[in-house]
């Protein structure tokens, strides 16, 4: 590091404490702690910024060393369990994990929230142990929810940790005890944490689909959806009569139907997976002479649902454009799937707004030309979410094989997994029909 970096970090973060003997200690346990973590994830993110920190692994030591300078000036005692747990945090950050699991463990003696993410905590800890003996992890996941109910206010539950762990049994090829890490979770949030049930059934569907489970998790969606139906019609029969109570109670009653039309999509997407993707109905063509599904048969196709306005599809164009080039004359066909948006985005400008359809063709092509695009787009008249295949956020790439089934849905920013599979792909022969 720097030594102008390391000077700058001190005198801001000497500021912060006001250096022994200006505060009195009470004074100097409130917010302070907050304050230091901020000031480090600042000084960080400036040197991301500046390509100072490229790696993980340099992001990491970084953030060390500036903990250091800091964590031996706090006092930990008389902090509250909020701060406390910040200290425990601090601790790790500066690699003192012996330390930082005592002060968890400690605080996860109670039942109260401080308790709760404390021995969560405590689980993230044991992360880089998981390979050699997950049993112990997965132990502690088992405690947890035997102190510790669900509850919607638990904002993550146990998601990361029940993440890492089938993570590492799925990458170890067990599967099947991959999804029995995550089933225990569904069974133990029982809808209490209604947007977690929800993210672990869309993060793992396609494990369940390459085991032949698709009536379980067809299931497991389904009745996710009804029950998410019920609650928003019960909750809509008991609207509060308090003004601004009603519109909090609304906006949770809202989050529940829409759950209920993500997994209403997520359905949609499943039944198209491992079958014969749906086809299109073009209107407009860019970069490429007309096609149809249909008429793509025995090549591989990409197609990326995407809009113009959307700044997460546009920063996925270079990993489009160095798909396209690399297997263009190798049997693979990228197609840009969107729709008419009634706006789009204008080159870092404010964003042009209330386009008729006329106006929105004619800025199409300089579109393309300030963003390179250099591969096929399209029009469809069922827009870029797209009900047939479940698109409920973009960008959103689906892989079609040879003979037009859908093979894979990822977003287009995996491009090592894409790649992987396009592979395979373009070595299979195409069926005849």
């Amino acid at each position: 590091m720097k030594k102008t970096t390391i000077f700058s970090f001190i005198l801001v973060t000497a500021i912060i404490l006001c250096l022994p003997g200006c505060k009195s200690d009470e004074a100097a346990q409130g917010p302070v702690l907050s304050d230091v973590m901020d000031n480090i994830r600042e000084v960080l993110s400036e040197k991301r910024k500046n390509k100072e920190l490229e790696t993980d692994e340099l992001y990491v030591a970084a953030r060390k060393e500036l903990t250091l300078l800091e964590i031996d000036t706090i006092n930990p005692k008389g902090l509250s369990k909020e701060e406390t747990l910040k200290y425990a945090e601090l601790l790790t950050w500066a690699d003192k994990n012996d330390e930082a699991v005592k002060v968890y463990e400690k605080l996860s003696r109670g039942k109260d929230v401080s308790a709760r993410e404390a021995s969560k905590k405590l689980i993230n800890l044991e992360v880089p142990g998981i390979k050699d003996n997950p049993q112990i992890y997965e132990k502690m996941l088992e405690d947890y929810r035997a102190k510790f109910a669900p509850s919607p206010e638990d904002t993550f539950s146990l998601y990361y940790q029940v993440a890492s762990l089938s993570r590492h049994y799925n990458k170890n090829k067990n599967p099947e005890k991959a999804l029995e890490i995550v089933q225990a979770e569904i069974d133990y949030l029982n809808f209490d944490a209604p947007y977690l049930s929800y993210r672990l059934l869309n993060s793992y569907y396609q494990v369940y689909l390459d085991l032949n489970r698709r009536e379980e998790i067809v299931g497991l969606l389904e009745s996710h959806k009804e029950k998410f139906e019920d609650i928003a019609a019960e909750r809509e029969k008991n609207i509060p009569s308090d003004e601004e109570e009603a519109e909090e109670y609304n906006q949770t009653t809202k989050g529940f139907n829409s759950l209920a039309r993500t997994m209403q999509s997520s359905l949609a997407r499943i039944n198209v997976i491992n079958q014969a993707a749906p086809g299109f109905t073009f209107t407009h063509f860019f970069n490429t002479v007309p096609v149809t599904l249909e008429g793509l048969r025995g090549k591989v196709v990409m197609i990326d649902f995407w809009a113009t306005w959307c700044g997460p599809c546009i920063a996925t164009f270079p990993e489009l454009r160095e798909i396209h080039a690399l297997y263009k004359d190798k049997g693979l066909f990228v197609l840009g799937v969107t729709g008419f948006q009634g706006s789009m985005s204008n080159h870092g400008k404010d964003r042009l707004t209330e386009l008729s359809e006329e106006e929105e063709l004619a800025l199409i092509p300089e579109f393309i030309q300030h963003q390179n695009v250099t591969w096929p787009i399209a029009f469809s008249d069922r827009n870029c979410y797209d009900p047939e295949y479940g698109i409920t956020g973009i960008p959103t790439s689906v892989i079609i094989d040879k003979n037009g089934i859908a093979r894979l849905f990822t977003h287009p920013a995996n491009k090592d997994k894409i790649i992987a599979l396009i592979e395979k792909l373009l070595a299979e022969q195409e069926l005849s029909w």
